[in-house]
């Protein structure tokens, strides 16, 4: 009986700490450097619903020599965000697969260029 109330509380426990808001998980953006070492390309890090509401992606990231355009969204790259609307630079040359799958709440698409 001892055994089943410790991996009762063992499994509660474990449970709690994969539930976002009770352990401080956060989402950031993220950008690499490409093989090119002359642009980045983007995606989202951490716990993706963490991330909502407007994103704005840069034409360039970096600063003085690491300066470089925003090329790419990484494949699954803002995947199961809660974000409700993205622009995008011209810069940005590829989308990668299922890039926004399971994002309900994008509701628009702004293109730099007006595409």
């Amino acid at each position: 009986m001892r055994k089943r109330i410790v991996a009762a509380v063992v499994a509660a426990l474990m449970l709690i700490s994969c539930v976002p808001f009770l352990s401080g998980c956060k989402a950031g953006i993220k950008y690499t450097l490409n093989e090119d070492n002359a642009s980045y390309t983007v995606k989202v890090t951490g716990f993706a619903g963490a991330l909502g509401g407007e994103v704005v992606i840069p034409a360039v990231y970096g600063e003085g020599d690491s300066a470089f355009p925003v090329t790419a969204i990484a494949n699954q790259g803002f995947a199961s965000t809660n974000i409700s609307k993205i622009t995008i630079p011209k810069s940005v040359k590829s989308v990668g697969i299922s890039a926004f799958m399971y994002c309900a709440n994008l509701r628009e698409v702004v293109f730099e260029d007006g595409r």
